[in-house]
């Protein structure tokens, strides 16, 4: 019975995370490895010991949390001892649909990025770039990414660093026509730049706004 339990923690849509009294992560599900490139355990940890009963037994919390395709409305905290505590959060999920259509084209991401970032002539020195390399040309609607790109980088020219990161997004689907593709997430940072005013509403891409920062999610339609 209690192995039942485990799998469903585990392949949970709502991540979960369990910390020793003394804030060391000591377990999580799938859903959460995923949250953890967006909060730093010590962030969860902090919202743990913040919600949690004065007394062992557990606490359900409304709140109003967004994060990048993630928004989360309320949070389970509870322990029956001093030694660890665990924290679930309750996530709406992203309803933005895709289609496969004739504006796709395939294309090298690693390339587009490099056109954008010359067409706004950023300085390499003040690029840090963090590639998977092992992503292959994908299919995409390459006009409609570059004006994406472009609008995110002329907001970033005067930034004195820049950090660009392309993944594969661990344990992500996006589901077209019935069909699962792995996601491919992009990642630019400028910590001195307020990317705020940006308009990165888009009806082709999964965009959101994370820390000092503008994260995208792409289909990798092969």
């Amino acid at each position: 019975m209690a192995d039942i339990y485990k799998h469903v923690i585990e392949h949970s849509l709502n991540p979960f995370f369990i910390f020793n009294s003394e804030g060391d992560l000591i377990d999580f599900n799938n859903e959460g490895e995923y949250l953890l490139s967006f909060l730093d355990k010590e962030e969860i940890f902090q919202v743990a010991i913040e919600n949690a009963t004065h007394f062992p037994g557990f606490k359900n919390t409304y709140i109003d949390l967004s994060l990048p395709q993630m928004s989360f409305c309320a949070i389970s905290v509870g322990y029956i001892d001093d030694e660890n505590i665990c924290i679930q959060f309750q996530k709406h999920v992203c309803k933005k649909y895709f289609t496969i259509n004739d504006k796709l084209q395939s294309a090298n991401i690693f390339t587009l990025i490099d056109v954008a970032l010359n067409a706004n002539m950023i300085d390499e020195t003040k690029l840090v770039r963090e590639y998977d390399i092992s992503i292959p040309e994908f299919k995409l609607d390459i006009d409609h990414f570059l004006k994406m790109l472009n609008k995110i980088l002329k907001s970033c020219k005067e930034s004195q660093k820049i950090l660009i990161k392309v993944m594969y997004a661990t344990g992500r689907h996006i589901k077209i026509e019935n069909k699962k593709f792995s996601v491919v997430a992009i990642d630019i940072v400028a910590k001195d730049t307020d990317l705020t005013k940006v308009d990165v509403q888009s009806e082709e891409f999964l965009i959101d706004r994370i820390k000092n920062g503008i994260h995208i999610e792409l289909p990798l339609i092969l």
